[in-house]
């Protein structure tokens, strides 16, 4: 599993880095993760960062009104989403030991859309992260590109092109849809995407083009790209993902029953009935769809989707619901409170091997759609897709169904949505020559990594 190594703020001084705050309003965090990129070196770090459970966010008011509520149904207003945001991104740049100053970039994301109307009203959830970031002192020009080399930090401008070039709307080698809102949560693909490719530079691995993401939150996220070296996505990914893991350890009577999360369960120690841990995966899976989504089903898995704007875009939505829209995930509480009767390790067990038989049908489902190459790469990032045992079980899985060289077409990231914030911001401000060869197609010059 890929980690991006961290480096202390200590060690910033004396070199041209690029320091990019990623934040982010989860449905069971809120983070806020600085990355910086050596603009010379093309080498990035992780400074660090701080989280809050979002469910400690305060109840709306009486008098304000409800933007958008987590897939486990906590409410967000507008005020206490700014005040929360706010609160985050200082304690994060106290445990990093930065100051705003030294933040060249900030990139705002969500994935808490659950009872959205329609896709496009997610920018109030991102617009009102943008104001936290604003109350906690990150000045207006650190949350929007440059249009001007004179509007970079001196620092920076003789490692971008712009005024040669201007942002076209392609991130790391992916033209991405710009204003148009396939899903209420298609920018959370679009940084997965770039973060799984700077992930997997770090250990050599080509995850250009083609490359298929996922991303395993709470709620999935993730994009299939053709084969171009400049490409557009074939397959969009939406619905639900933690949430799967989230309902179980809720039945296992170690997490509250109503706002607890896989996270919250405290480490397996002893050995998993392994053969229970299989029956009830297999029991779990049967509960779970997952597939192309028909054109005029406005939601899969409690997010939002525009399923005729993504056909017309060429990009087939591939969803994952339990029920429809979540519906039926307390049949999988009490599936966790079945696992838990035969101890904790056999709870991780089951949560782990149901995971990963959601990332491999995932990918069998996109190559049954025909949205896979023999040279396609798969980058996974995400909680419930790269902790315990679930990167090898993945491995083991797609081994089975017949995918060649799997291990050198795979990489599980951590810091996915963080890094690819970083990749983001780069793009934005056409830092080109100074970034790392994330564009073009597999195969192809692979000596400039």
């Amino acid at each position: 599993m890929v980690r991006i190594p961290e480096m202390g703020a200590v060690d910033l001084s004396g070199r041209p880095y690029f320091i990019v705050a990623s934040v982010e309003l989860g449905n069971v965090v809120t983070k806020c993760t600085f990355v910086a990129t050596d603009l010379e070196t093309r080498r990035t770090y992780v400074l660090g960062g701080g989280a809050r459970p979002t469910r400690e966010i305060r109840p709306p008011g009486p008098d304000e009104g409800i933007i958008g509520r987590t897939v486990a149904g906590v409410e967000l207003a507008e005020t206490s989403v700014e005040e929360f945001v706010a609160d985050v991104v200082r304690l994060s740049l106290e445990s990093a030991r930065l100051n705003l100053d030294d933040l060249h970039f900030v990139v705002c994301s969500t994935d808490a859309v659950a009872g959205l109307a329609s896709p496009s009203e997610v920018d109030a959830i991102v617009k009102t992260i943008a104001n936290g970031c604003s109350a906690a002192g990150v000045r207006p020009e650190q949350m929007v590109p440059p249009l001007e080399p004179t509007d970079m930090p001196t620092e920076l401008r003789s490692f971008s092109a712009l005024g040669r070039r201007r942002f076209d709307g392609i991130v790391a080698g992916m033209r991405t849809f710009g204003r148009t809102r396939l899903s209420a949560n298609q920018m959370k693909g679009e940084l997965a995407l770039a973060g799984v490719k700077e992930g997997a530079r770090s250990v050599v691995v080509d995850l250009r083009n083609p490359v298929m993401a996922i991303h395993f939150g709470t709620l999935l996220a993730g994009l299939v790209t053709g084969d171009e070296e400049l490409a557009s996505p074939v397959g969009i990914i939406c619905g639900l993902g933690g949430a799967i893991p989230d309902a179980m350890a809720r039945g296992s009577g170690g997490v509250d029953r109503k706002l607890g999360a896989a996270l919250d369960l405290p480490p397996a120690r002893g050995d998993a009935y392994a053969e229970m841990a299989g029956e009830l995966a297999a029991r779990a899976m049967k509960t779970v769809g997952i597939g192309r989504v028909s054109v005029g089903r406005p939601s899969v898995g409690m997010i939002p989707i525009d399923t005729r704007a993504a056909y017309e875009a060429g990009a087939v939505p591939i969803g994952c619901d339990v029920g429809r829209d979540g519906k039926d995930l307390p049949k999988l509480i009490e599936l966790g409170c079945d696992a838990a009767s035969y101890g904790l390790p056999t709870l991780h067990a089951t949560i782990d091997r149901t995971c990963a038989q959601v990332v491999a049908r995932l990918i069998k489902t996109a190559d049954d759609e025909g949205l896979l190459t023999e040279r396609t790469a798969f980058g996974i990032a995400g909680r419930a897709g790269i902790t315990g045992d679930k990167p090898r079980l993945v491995l083991e899985l797609l081994g089975d169904m017949g995918f060649d060289d799997i291990a050198n077409r795979v990489v599980f990231v951590g810091d996915g949505l963080a890094l690819g914030g970083a990749v983001r911001a780069r793009c934005l401000c056409a830092l080109c020559p100074a970034c790392p060869p994330l564009c073009g197609a597999r195969g192809k010059d692979f000596s400039a990594f």
